[in-house]
């Protein structure tokens, strides 16, 4: 250990030869400090996420250590280690932290030994790099070869950044949407690229699909040919003049495509398996493409299709919503259960399908089902009367399987079974003399007896005396 010194000098010359000395104390500090820490770990990083830094520092006289940490740089200690005590010098301690936003963080650490009069290092600054990890993704395209009415469905998938993305289409043919997925009807052949920029945190990558479409363009679905003028008559004797030509011109229709064909039968008789035909499709409910139906009875659908590989039923938003599973025909198919969601009555619901193929989509095939709501009803006419007088009642019902009807001034029952489902030919205009109910209750499959019923009150005459 280094202590106090004190160090004389002491000088003579010819004139007085009695030395002269003077004397000067040297004091040293009892303790060193420790030497700055040096800090071991990562230089970047993205948010929110646990990186690990060593701690070390060597005391020169061998003293223990422990170190300081100032994660935000502010010139506040924020954590010890270890927690409480000291280590031997030399001694690494390792520490997590992590960040939660991005830019440029700076902490410091310095070193302190044990003795009483505490030793202090100066700081070491560590500079880390906090950012969002670079954007990353990919598209492609399905299917990868089709025709001018092929519906094309570009994909993407996204990495990296700050986790929530936008996206924006670019390619062929004006290609774009704002979604992960777009789809697209071509309208020309050719090989059709895609593109998907994706952004997030402020950062965009704009990224190339790995495929591509390739779109064959045939006119081969519809024809309409358009004779034009006749043939003017040629001219009389050997020097008449040819009958001129009729005009004559055609086009030709592909889904989302109209062009003028100047050979007809690029249209009309295209080439067996270059153009395939536009699928179609044709939907029925119970047989037809009408149908009937009281509340909570149920249909069937059946459908067929041509040129097609798959149809799909756009009825999921209607009650009683059917599937296809892909299949293209369905014989005898299922039952769908209509159940209204509406109080109108009656209650309309239409149901579709659509078929596709290597023509395309075809075009929706609808049929309607008409739901009716069994009802009974009951009136009299006067309600009011003279006790005497008769009043007149009438009922009626529909979509019910039988009614009866009686009044509470008798047992028995005016009408029942099926002569209860209208009223009679001639009014029932039955004498009233006190408070009479009218009740109608008719039965309906899957239904509770329907009961309605109408009071005729009798009117108290006052007598003068």
């Amino acid at each position: 250990m280094l202590s106090d010194t004190t160090f004389t000098l002491s000088c003579t010359n010819n004139v007085q030869p009695t030395p002269t000395t003077r004397d000067t104390l040297v004091r040293v500090n009892a303790n060193q400090p420790p030497l700055a820490p040096t800090i071991t770990g990562p230089t970047t990083g993205v948010p929110s996420t646990s990186y690990e830094y060593i701690f070390k520092a060597t005391d020169p006289e061998g003293d223990q250590v422990k170190y300081q940490i100032d994660w935000d740089n502010n010139g506040s200690v924020d954590q010890t280690l270890p927690a409480s005590g000291f280590v031997p010098s030399g001694t690494e301690k390792k520490q997590n932290n992590d960040w939660s936003g991005v830019g440029t963080k700076i902490f410091k650490a310095r070193a302190v030994d044990n003795k009483a009069a505490a030793g202090t290092s100066g700081w070491t600054t560590h500079t880390v790099i906090i950012a969002y990890p670079a954007i990353t993704g990919s598209c492609s395209v399905s299917p990868a070869t089709g025709f001018g009415g092929t519906t094309f469905t570009w994909t993407s998938t996204a990495a990296g950044g700050n986790g929530s993305y936008t996206y924006a289409w670019s390619g062929t043919d004006g290609l774009s949407g704002s979604g992960t997925s777009v789809t697209k009807i071509y309208a020309s052949a050719g090989t059709k690229t895609g593109t998907i920029t994706i952004t997030s945190a402020g950062n965009s990558n704009a990224i190339a699909c790995t495929n591509s479409a390739n779109v064959t363009v045939c006119y081969g679905q519809g024809c309409t040919t358009d004779s034009g003028g006749t043939g003017g008559s040629g001219g009389s004797g050997d020097t008449g003049g040819s009958g001129g030509s009729g005009g004559d011109s055609s086009s030709c229709y592909y889904p989302g495509v109209t062009q003028p064909a100047s050979n007809p039968s690029q249209c009309c008789s295209p080439t067996p398996g270059v153009c395939p035909n536009l699928p179609t499709a044709s939907l029925r409910v119970n047989g037809a493409t009408e149908a009937t139906i009281v509340d909570r009875d149920s249909v069937r659908f059946t459908w067929s299709s041509t040129d097609a590989t798959s149809c799909t039923a756009a009825s999921e938003a209607v009650p009683g919503s059917f599937h296809t599973d892909g299949s293209t025909a369905n014989p005898p198919g299922p039952a769908a259960n209509v159940t209204p969601v509406s109080p109108s009555k009656p209650a309309f619901y239409d149901y579709s399908i659509t078929c596709t193929g290597p023509g395309g989509t075809s075009l929706p095939s609808t049929v309607r089902v008409t739901v009716n709501y069994p009802n009974a009803e009951i009136s009299a006419s006067p309600m009011r009367v003279v006790s005497g007088n008769p009043s007149t009642i009438t009922w009626h019902a529909s979509h019910v399987t039988s009614c009866e009807v009686s009044d509470s001034s008798s047992s028995g029952f005016i009408v029942s079974g099926n002569e209860g489902k209208v009223n009679n030919k001639s009014p029932i205009t039955p004498t009233i003399t006190g408070q009479t109910t009218f009740t109608i209750k008719c039965q309906a499959p899957n239904y509770d007896d329907i009961i309605r019923w109408v009071t005729v009150n009798v009117t108290t005459l006052f007598q003068e005396f």
